[in-house]
């Protein structure tokens, strides 16, 4: 009661004379005297004790033990960890390897396609080795020499300078209109005889080399005449082999093959215009099916046969004819080609360089 009535005072505070409140007015506290006779129980009778059991929230009865009650000391068991249980048992396990994966599928390859019987040139002579040589070059540095205009017929091919593949001429073969025919036969003294050319008999073997360098061409189709080479019969009109200039259908343009020993028209490889061509015929002539040729154009092979006729049967031999032979009619308006470096030799080695 002091305790609040000190506190009501505080809140009021009637001491302050510069405040308009009224003063509380409250009545004096009563007077509290404290003596030692003066008891008063608090609690009825007894001393402490320990309180009966009550049971734990939980439903788990929790004993209250009264330590009045316990007659000695208490022997209590002592706290142990139990035997050891196993959890879990482990061992080991064989674990397979992973699979490997899958190969990629083997696709087959076809077996190399063999090529066709083709005579191999002979392997080049050792650097100590005198190479074999031609034994008839016809380059024009001597004219006509070498050569026969006897197949000439309308325009005879002439010598000019300038455009060369060696030396310092080169034979000019022009034909204009509907003209067909300016050639010259391989051997002779540059005359229209034919006592000196070269016959070529069964069982020879040659390797013819020539240049040629396309100035104009009027091309003519597969199969109407528009050769530079010939291997002309002496007893028929059409050659057993040629090398012709033809466009196809197909845009096949270049340099082709023909005659009964090529077993129809071949289309060779291009030949690009303004620029010289090397080309190397390589063959053992016969009429009885017993021969070959190979024909090499700028170092490549590029047509072969064997078990061929290069001689027309029942012909006694056959010349070689350069030039352009054409049908005028078919393949009219201006030809202009040059021919140059020819020679002949009985190996291939011996016509594959140039002279020096």
């Amino acid at each position: 009661m002091l305790v609040l009535a000190a506190a009501a005072l505080l809140i009021l505070r009637p001491w302050d004379s510069g405040s308009d409140s009224t003063a509380l007015q409250l009545p004096d506290p009563p007077q509290l005297e404290t003596g030692l006779d003066d008891r008063i129980a608090v609690a009825p009778g007894g001393g402490p004790a320990i309180a009966a059991a009550r049971v734990a929230p939980a439903g788990i009865a929790v004993p209250v033990v009264d330590p009045a009650a316990v007659p000695g000391p208490v022997s209590i068991s002592q706290v142990a960890v139990s035997p050891a249980r196993p959890v879990a048992v482990s061992r080991q396990v064989s674990v397979p390897p992973p699979a490997p994966a899958p190969a990629a599928p083997v696709v087959p390859v076809a077996a190399p396609v063999a090529p066709p019987s083709i005579p191999a040139p002979p392997s080049s002579p050792g650097p100590l080795a005198t190479p074999p040589s031609p034994h008839l070059i016809a380059d024009f540095e001597n004219g006509l020499e070498g050569w026969s205009t006897a197949a000439t017929s309308e325009v005879t091919p002439r010598l000019v300078s300038g455009i060369v593949r060696d030396g310092e001429r080169s034979s000019l073969v022009r034909l204009t209109g509907t003209r067909s025919r300016s050639q010259l036969v391989l051997g002779g003294d540059g005359g229209e005889g034919e006592e000196s050319t070269v016959q070529i008999h069964e069982g020879d073997e040659y390797a013819f080399a020539f240049s040629f360098y396309i100035q104009a061409m009027a091309y003519g189709e597969p199969g109407v005449d528009n050769a530079i080479l010939r291997l002309k019969s002496d007893s028929s009109e059409r050659p057993a082999f040629g090398l012709q200039l033809w466009d196809s259908t197909l845009g096949e343009r270049g340099l082709w093959s023909s005659g009964d020993a090529v077993g129809g028209d071949r289309f060779l490889a291009p030949v690009e215009e303004q620029v010289w061509h090397d080309t190397i015929v390589h063959f053992r002539a016969s009429s009885l099916d017993s021969g070959f040729y190979a024909v090499y154009l700028d170092g490549e092979l590029v047509d072969a046969r064997d078990t061929v006729s290069v001689i027309a049967p029942g012909s006694g031999y056959a010349q070689i004819e350069v030039g352009l032979y054409r049908d005028g009619v078919q393949v009219p308006g201006t030809s202009e080609i040059r021919i140059d470096a020819a020679r002949l030799g009985s190996t291939l080695e011996s016509v594959q360089s140039l002279p020096e």
